[in-house]
């Protein structure tokens, strides 16, 4: 497979995967090394000392029981590919990202499915998606072939983008789907997502969106 050509002059943007604190119990206060973030570099490059943001970030609640999401600030320290240590990272392959950010923030994957980027250059996380869509003639996974049924109005679907997951509502279904999301995500016009169904008390794959 042929590596595909990649511009270095784009704006730097990393998908996480996992997210986790290096430190070991008991570790002295002054050892102590920021959270880590692994995954992929989609874009551009990242340098150790560049200054970025996590979208959606954190989850929190205003009175009223309003929930909000927001952007979360920090600084590359260090960056690793594989057992190397390097001053900058690219497309290609997994990295882990060391930050300033309190490791406790970022144990047990608390960060899995957001974005990294330069300051003010990350698309902002959307609550809704309007998706173009294409089926597949059957569910994938089951046992016998099953043909797919029409979408319901407010029947979930799970959607996956880039490493994000989360489940979406149908509020309507015609020319586009239209999704009100339970978690929001970073999407941009174009960007392809996965859509699964729960069929015989499972999730099952059943096709793709495009975001439009």
């Amino acid at each position: 497979v042929p590596t595909p050509k990649r511009s270095e002059r784009v704006e730097p943007r990393m998908l996480i995967a996992r997210s986790f604190d290096i430190n070991k119990p008991g570790a002295e206060i002054e050892k102590l090394v920021g959270g880590v973030l692994g995954g992929a570099i989609l874009s551009g490059k990242f340098r150790v000392g560049d200054k970025i943001e996590l979208k959606p970030g954190v989850r929190s609640e205003k009175k009223g029981g309003q929930v909000e999401w927001k952007t979360v600030a920090t600084t590359i320290t260090g960056i690793s590919v594989g057992s190397q240590f390097v001053k900058e990272g690219g497309p290609g392959g997994s990295v882990a990202i060391s930050t300033t950010l309190d490791p406790a923030a970022t144990k047990q994957d608390a960060f899995v499915g957001a974005v990294v980027g330069l300051p003010g250059k990350v698309p902002p996380a959307v609550e809704k998606l309007d998706l173009k869509i294409s089926l597949f003639d059957y569910v994938i996974g089951t046992k016998e072939k099953l043909k797919i049924e029409p979408f319901k109005q407010y029947e979930p679907l799970m959607i996956s983008i880039g490493t994000a997951t989360t489940v979406g509502i149908i509020q309507s279904a015609g020319k586009s789907l239209k999704l009100s999301l339970k978690r929001p995500v970073v999407a941009q016009k174009g960007d392809k997502v996965a859509i699964a169904r729960q069929v015989q008390s499972r999730w099952h794959l059943i096709g793709f969106g495009v975001v439009l």
